[in-house]
């Protein structure tokens, strides 16, 4: 040990101080260990009260399920008895005779009803068929009541707006075999051309030949004549015709291929038209008349001819711009 400076009193402070401290730190731990076990019984304690609320709580679970599992097989054997008994009921009633003779006359109604229904359907095909018969002979004798009227030209000479969607109106007034479902206000930005007057005249050339084409055709289903080749479509009819309002090579009954599958083109080429020619209000269109040449923005007018079904019509579905095809950047 080695000796203080200070002398031997200061050795002993020293040592008597530093026993001091050990007993001190001897005690603290004391303390603290008893203070440890202390608070490991509490927790220890506190965890069997847990265990035994949660074992309380898991039998008494077990009492509700069995008694809800019980009455559920006691709710389920009472309703099984309650549809035995309505069967039982039911068969006892099929096997009543004014039962079964009121089920048969049921049928037989429904039976007639399925046969009214399809006459009162052919009743309005003919109806219509009638009503349009009768806008033609309108139209003709409309027609006719001009000098010299006759045939295609008597109605054309009714499209004779100064512009092309004056034209197009007046077809919705006089050409009662054409339905045009296209956007007159796509016809607008045709006017400013340049050729807008020879686009005009092209237009009510290609109506009034239609609604002459339709009218023919119409009038030999309502006699009974079956339709010849010149009636077999509007090109047809037009190449048949020794001075035709529209030449035949300006008539297009399908388009490029391209113009029928490429995603854009035949979207636009998709062209409303009415429910009774097709459910979903709308058809692809590829018959097209060149209202304008080749240059742009070389105008079209498309077309669905309908003329063969119980419609007979032949309906516009676009009058305007050149559409997307195969060449369109």
């Amino acid at each position: 040990m080695s000796m203080s400076p200070f002398g031997l009193a200061a050795d002993r402070a020293r040592q008597e101080q530093e026993a001091i401290t050990v007993q001190e730190a001897l005690r603290l731990m004391e303390e603290l260990k008893d203070s440890s076990l202390r608070l490991v019984d509490r927790y220890r304690r506190k965890a069997e009260e847990e265990q035994a609320k949660r074992t309380e709580a898991e039998a008494r679970l077990r009492r509700y399920v069995d008694q809800i599992d019980s009455r559920k097989i006691g709710l389920e054997a009472e309703w099984e008895s309650v549809l035995a008994e309505i069967r039982q009921g039911v068969d006892a009633a099929h096997e009543q005779p004014e039962v079964r003779a009121l089920q048969a006359r049921l049928a037989d109604a429904e039976s007639e009803a399925a046969v009214v229904r399809g006459l009162l359907v052919e009743a309005e095909r003919e109806r219509d068929a009638a009503i349009r018969m009768r806008d033609v002979l309108e139209v003709r004798l409309r027609a006719h009541q001009e000098p010299g009227a006759a045939g295609a030209p008597a109605v054309r000479d009714l499209l004779n707006a100064e512009s092309m969607r004056g034209v197009l109106e007046q077809a919705l007034q006089h050409c009662t075999l054409l339905t045009i479902t296209a956007d007159i206000a796509d016809v607008d930005e045709l006017e400013h051309h340049t050729k807008s007057q020879q686009w005009r005249a092209r237009l009510g050339d290609t109506l009034a030949a239609m609604q002459s084409y339709a009218e023919a055709k119409l009038l030999a289903t309502a006699q009974g004549k079956p339709a010849g080749s010149d009636l077999a479509s509007f090109q047809a009819y037009c190449a048949s015709r020794d001075n035709p309002l529209i030449s035949p090579d300006k008539i297009k009954l399908s388009d490029s291929q391209t113009a029928r599958t490429a995603p854009r083109a035949r979207s636009q080429r998709t062209l409303p038209v009415p429910d009774h020619v097709d459910p979903s209000g709308r058809m692809l269109m590829v018959a097209h008349v060149r209202i304008g040449d080749g240059q742009p923005p070389a105008p079209r007018l498309y077309f669905h001819d309908a003329t063969g079904t119980p419609s007979s019509t032949v309906v516009i579905g676009y009058v305007g711009d050149h559409l997307v095809n195969a060449s369109t950047n």
